[in-house]
């Protein structure tokens, strides 16, 4: 797609045509430039010509997928330092190269908590937390390893079960490839096999939800705060309620306006809120950092600019955030 000029505005072009269908749908999650491109001197260059001219068409806020070439450390660093809404696309496989076929779902799950954990977390924040695994399966090299079907299943689960730990707590998203193949038992490629087996574990999809939290939890929320305030020690740690989040910034040199915790806190319940019970099923609140940067610009527009207080906006939304799908998901 790379190769000629004439190949690079045919693309072009049929990309902008996408982008101004897909852009009004309220059920597209975004647009991918590139699948699995190889990684040159052109693609970023690439990349920077096709978002500046979708832009035109989509706004700063519509979703522009871009492909890490496998070069994941570069792309999220490239993504996090968009001002518009850019979100990498990593694909997670652990069934192909001669190292990987070496290892047992179990020891492929022992390298990803113990190994890989802390390189995907910095590729996550360095993204700003817009990195999605956008492929990703309980598939392995198994059939020769002298194994019975009970020990692969068992394989694969704990290595589903090291992925799902890390892609939930790091990344905005993730998509299983596949749904169902065309023929035969997986259940390391199919999805409905995976569930089947328990593989894929029960609570994928809604399984978790308890319901939407009512008003008076969020009341409570609200009063009793939900985790530490940033920057101390656990064991200066207090309540981030608003009366607490003033408080102690009252104590340690005042802050600009510590009353604006309070309305980001709960645009941030009510946004939650807004994905977890939509009509077309169970959602997480996903790409936060954007999504905060949306919402405190019309927090903006509204009342005013924040100043050095914007932070403290952002701080009460990622807790109303939490809050909510503690209360609603557990």
């Amino acid at each position: 797609m790379l190769g000629n000029s004439s190949n690079m505005q045919t693309t072009s072009l049929a990309l902008r045509f996408l982008a101004s269908y897909l852009a009004t749908k309220p059920n597209v999650v975004g647009l991918e430039l590139l699948n699995e491109p190889k990684n040159d001197n052109r693609l970023q260059g690439f990349y920077d010509s096709l978002i500046q001219q979708c832009r035109s068409i989509t706004g700063p806020h519509f979703p522009i997928y871009v492909s890490d070439a496998w070069d994941t450390a570069h792309y999220s660093v490239y993504a996090g330092g968009k001002p518009d809404f850019v979100v990498v696309d990593h694909h997670l496989y652990r069934c192909f190269t001669p190292e990987d076929k070496a290892l047992t779902g179990v020891q492929h799950a022992q390298k990803l908590r113990n190994e890989f954990a802390g390189t995907f977390a910095n590729w996550c924040n360095a993204a700003r937390g817009g990195l999605v695994v956008g492929e990703w399966s309980a598939a392995l090299d198994d059939w020769n390893k002298g194994m019975s079907d009970t020990e692969r299943d068992r394989n694969k689960r704990e290595f589903v079960a090291a992925q799902l730990e890390l892609y939930n707590k790091y990344s905005a998203g993730w998509w299983f490839w596949t749904l169902k193949k065309g023929d035969g038992w997986d259940a390391g490629w199919s999805a409905k096999d995976a569930v089947t087996a328990q593989i894929l574990p029960g609570w994928v999809g809604s399984g978790r939800f308890k319901g939407t939290p009512a008003q008076s939890t969020k009341d409570k929320a609200m009063t009793q705060g939900q985790s530490e305030l940033p920057g101390l020690e656990k064991s200066q740690s207090t309540s981030s309620c608003p009366d607490a989040h003033t408080s102690y910034w009252n104590a340690n040199g005042g802050a600009p306006n510590p009353q604006v915790y309070s309305p980001g806190f709960s645009q941030g319940w009510d946004d939650a809120i807004i994905f977890l019970s939509h009509c077309s099923g169970v959602s997480e609140l996903g790409f936060l950092a954007r999504w905060c940067d949306r919402r405190k610009a019309e927090y903006e527009q509204s009342h005013g600019s924040l100043g050095a207080a914007a932070w403290e906006w952002e701080h009460g939304f990622r807790e109303g955030v939490a809050a909510c799908q503690q209360a609603a998901l557990g």
